[in-house]
Parts: C-alpha cells; structure tokens; sequence
C-alpha cells in the first residue's frame, strides 16, 4: 500500500464515522430562554408568555423551524410552516418567528389558563424547551364577554395537520447532514 492511499482512506473513514456517528451525538448550539421570574396577569387581560430562541445560523429558516406550545399536554399554538393557533384566545406572531421570538400572546386570561406552558423550539436539528407559569389574579372579575372555557378555546386540537415526530427526526438527519457537508 503506498501513502497515499492510507490517506485517502483514513479521511474516508473518518467521513464515514462523520455520517454515522453525528446524528447521535448530543449538542445544542440553539438558545432557547424566557422570563425567570413567574408571568402574573390580571384576570381577563392580555398577556404574552415569553420565548426567544437563537438559532446558530441566521436568517432563520421556516422549512427547518417548528414551534409548539403547551398547556397541561394539550397544544396551543404551533408553527409547522404556518401558525395554528389551537385555541382561538393563543396568537402566535410569524414576523416575530423570524426574528427569533416565539413567544405567545394570551388574550382576556382566566383561572383556568393558570399554570405551567411549555414552549418547544425545534430548529432541526437542535430542539429546546422552556417552560414559563403564568398566575392569574383578580378572582371573579367580569370580564365583559362570554365566559370561555377551556375546551372552547380549542380548535383543530386532533386535526392531523402537521409533520409527524417520524419526519421531524428524517428532517433534523438531513438538516444535520447538510450542515456538515457545507462545512
């Protein structure tokens, strides 16, 4: 054997080891942050439960981004190429998603809507969470409308619209396998 092929062949199973090592390997160059402190809101107020996310590479791009929110295990808002909001008193903000800001507004906030969110940013293929609490006070108050309740609020929460975990995993391989191909 001369040199040269012991050369070619140590970079090509280094390579090799790349692809096959790299999608399991455990490291998040993604931020994801909110508030320390506890979101506490007036009962039939707005309010907007913070959620900012820095990817590694800018400008953010929507094909690899997915965004949810949750409240006790059910969806509220979710960004998957477009925004959905789930309940009809959740917004998220697509301008703002470019910007790095996933955070979520919360209109006319009842008791029932106290409690602990969790906000999920997936930029394939790096995915955080954090997990904001909101306080509602100011019991009994009339809020001037119709009272909602929580299952009101829900729209399309099983509606099937959306990336499966299965093609979020293909998509954060891919995306993985780019970047170091572009490096």
């Amino acid at each position: 054997m001369s040199s040269c092929n012991c050369s070619e062949m140590a970079l090509q199973s280094f390579l090799l080891f790349l692809l096959l090592y790299a999608p399991f390997t455990c490291y998040a160059v993604m931020v994801v942050r909110t508030s320390t402190h506890d979101v506490v809101a007036l009962q039939c107020s707005d309010v907007l439960l913070d959620c900012q996310f820095v990817p590694d590479v800018m400008p953010i791009n929507f094909g690899i981004l997915f965004v949810t929110w949750k409240f006790q295990g059910q969806n509220v808002a979710v960004f998957d190429e477009k925004v959905e909001n789930k309940w009809s008193t959740a917004q998220l903000f697509p301008e703002e998603l470019k910007k790095g800001n996933a955070s979520l507004l919360l209109r006319r906030v009842e008791k029932s809507m106290e409690g602990q969110y969790v906000c999920e940013v997936l930029y394939a293929p790096d995915k955080e969470s954090v997990k904001p609490t909101l306080k509602v006070t100011g019991q009994g108050k009339d809020c001037s409308h119709p009272s909602l309740s929580m299952d009101s609020r829900r729209q399309g929460e099983h509606n099937g619209i959306g990336r499966s975990e299965g093609e979020r995993t293909v998509l954060a391989f891919v995306g993985m396998l780019l970047a170091l191909l572009l490096q």
